[in-house]
């Protein structure tokens, strides 16, 4: 995954968990250039539930200026550097919902203070993959 330097500084420097956020990145050439924080309930703090409408309004924004959707991240607290099953289990839901999709989708997980981990998907026949992938900054 390829990420602007600016982007990775600014998702690095989300507060601590709990409560968990999240919000999605759109990419331009391949690179993440822009991303969107969610504004979602905080009803669960050790979960992050994306606000659909609002995230898609945001993306139909970015279409209108040729931003694609390169990535739907979330936070997790120290340590957690994998993905949860919840977390494989809404990733796949979320690419089913994707008729056709060739490009990569990533899902990083950001430990506030100490790291990204990304993973993203891919499609080999019916079946859904999600693999730990590197992060570049740019």
């Amino acid at each position: 995954m390829k990420l602007l330097k600016e982007i990775y500084n600014h998702l690095i420097n989300l507060p601590p968990v709990p409560p968990e956020r999240g919000g999605i990145i759109g990419c331009k050439n391949g690179v993440g250039v822009t991303i969107c924080e969610d504004i979602c309930s905080k009803e669960n703090a050790f979960s992050y539930v994306p606000n659909v409408q609002y995230l898609n309004k945001e993306i139909e924004q970015w279409y209108d200026n040729n931003i694609s959707l390169y990535a739907i991240y979330h936070t997790h607290v120290n340590n957690g550097y994998k993905l949860s099953k919840q977390d494989e289990a809404y990733i796949k839901k979320i690419v089913c919902t994707i008729p056709n999709k060739t490009d990569d989708l990533y899902f990083p997980i950001v430990i506030p203070n100490d790291k990204i981990v990304v993973y993203k998907t891919s499609r080999s026949k019916n079946q859904i993959y999600i693999i730990q992938d590197e992060l570049i900054l740019i």
